[in-house]
């Protein structure tokens, strides 16, 4: 049963970090725009790869927490 959960989260948690992934493709030019000197755009550049980075963390986080430790003999 624990093992079942692991997957589900794990693979929930990947879903979602992928999901965060391909709707940052399309915003690829707003990447761009951190360097340049526009504020309105900087800052949503900043955004946006700060909510990228924390569901990254957020997906490493819960597989460790919830996989890592059952895995052990």
């Amino acid at each position: 049963m624990i093992t079942v959960i692991c997957n589900f989260e794990r693979f929930f948690f990947f879903l979602f970090w992928v999901a965060v992934f391909v709707f940052s493709v399309p915003l690829l030019l707003p990447y761009l725009a951190c360097q340049m000197p526009l504020p309105v755009l900087r800052l949503f550049c900043e955004c946006f790869l700060g909510i990228a980075m924390f569901s990254q963390c957020l997906y490493f986080y819960f597989v460790g927490i919830c996989c890592v430790p059952h895995k052990r003999p």
